[in-house]
């Protein structure tokens, strides 16, 4: 059950330093296997009125980091998924 990844989506994983100008950077796009989860909304309230933030997740077979994009869409959450025994089996990750 763990193992089906049935989505390819582009993954960009983020540098750890940025370059000279301040800037991040991120490793080359890569392909991967994902799990698409489903999407929900939020709602932004500041002084300009109210406005709605979509969001989407992912299970990811491997550690990901805030940070980094999944479709040009950056991770905003990360949350690693064990088992009771500890075992790690995928990440959520969360995107705006």
């Amino acid at each position: 059950m763990w193992d089906n990844y049935y989505d390819k989506v582009e993954y960009l994983e983020k540098e750890d330093k940025p370059d000279k100008s301040g800037n991040i950077v991120y490793k080359s796009p890569r392909t991967i296997d994902v799990r698409y989860v489903g999407g929900g909304d939020g709602f932004v309230i500041s002084k300009d009125g109210i406005s709605t933030k979509y969001t989407k997740e992912y299970h990811v077979p491997f550690i990901v980091k805030e940070g980094d994009k999944i479709d040009d869409k950056l991770v905003v959450n990360v949350e690693p998924s064990r088992d009771v025994f500890g075992n790690f089996h995928f990440c959520i990750a969360k995107v705006e």
